[in-house]
């Protein structure tokens, strides 16, 4: 069974938002504008709630955030609306915020990133676990976990184009 027009063209449309997320990210050093001003307000959203805990917590909690909102959006429209499109827009985005974090933990070392506060989360967290050494690594790490999570988006997103079987929305209900 085919897909409508109009349903093919959003799957299509949200494999394009996936590759320009991933060019976006990658020739502006992991910054994609829009995005990455709403993961900056989530990151510093996630320190605000995490004041109360230790310090690690705290400081490890913006990054966290930042990632398990655009995840955990995408895991709703998935699971629940069963609206793929969203949720390949959406897991597209949980790779842009992966690719941002891990410029941020990169920078580390070095911190030459413009940060707002006192200082730089990454740089304090890995310094207390003696790890700053690594900060590159991980960084790059995290990174390319970001571009695999676009490209696993992008396949999900074109995925009901190539297969045969109907998607969640176009099964009956009542069969």
């Amino acid at each position: 069974m085919e897909l409508p027009f109009d349903d093919r063209a959003k799957h299509w449309y949200a494999a394009g938002f996936c590759a320009v997320v991933a060019a976006l990210a990658w020739a502006l050093d992991g910054f994609v504008p829009l995005l990455g001003h709403v993961d900056f307000g989530i990151h510093e959203l996630g320190h605000l709630l995490a004041m109360a805990l230790p310090d690690s917590a705290m400081l490890l909690a913006g990054s966290v955030l930042q990632v398990a909102v655009p995840v955990a959006l995408s895991v709703y429209f998935w699971k629940w609306r069963h609206d793929t499109v969203a949720a390949t827009v959406t897991l597209a985005w949980a790779g842009a915020s992966l690719i941002n974090v891990g410029v941020y933990v990169a920078d580390a070392q070095l911190q030459q990133l413009p940060i707002i506060g006192s200082r730089h989360d990454w740089a304090t967290l890995l310094g207390r676990w003696g790890v700053i050494d690594m900060a590159p690594n991980f960084g790059g790490l995290l990174g390319a976990i970001g571009y695999i999570t676009i490209a696993s988006a992008a396949i999900l997103a074109v995925l009901p184009l190539v297969s045969r079987r109907p998607s969640p929305s176009q099964v009956p209900i009542n069969s």
